[in-house]
């Protein structure tokens, strides 16, 4: 990603802190939310409880989501550079491991790295 395409590296770490902060209220997989009974919802529905990597990106878009999700696609590597959909539903994935990823992205956006 060119600095031309991810203008606002401030709001993009912001967003990307934002949702992993979603994530540790609680994730999901194969779905981008969940209500309290385990069906999918809406990522913004108010009875959501839980999301998937990109539905926490989508809960708390502030314009620069794909932004975001290009960086953490990005930031995640090759093996799952199509989808981080698939990466955030891979088996043996945990919610800490989506948050933390999360964040390392977000400083290294900060940083001008991606």
């Amino acid at each position: 990603m060119t600095p031309a395409e991810l203008r606002n590296r401030p709001a993009v770490a912001k967003t990307l802190r934002d949702a992993a902060a979603v994530v540790e209220r609680g994730w999901t997989q194969s779905a981008y939310a969940r209500d309290g009974a385990g069906n999918p919802v809406d990522c913004r529905e108010l009875d959501a409880v839980s999301w998937c990597a990109v539905g926490a990106i989508a809960s708390v878009l502030s314009g620069v989501g794909s932004y975001a999700a290009d960086a953490l696609r990005m930031h995640i590597g090759r093996e799952f550079f199509d989808s981080v959909a698939h990466w955030n539903d891979k088996p043996d994935r945990t919610a800490e491991q989506v948050a933390a990823a999360m964040r390392a992205c977000a400083d290294r956006v900060e940083r001008g790295e991606l």
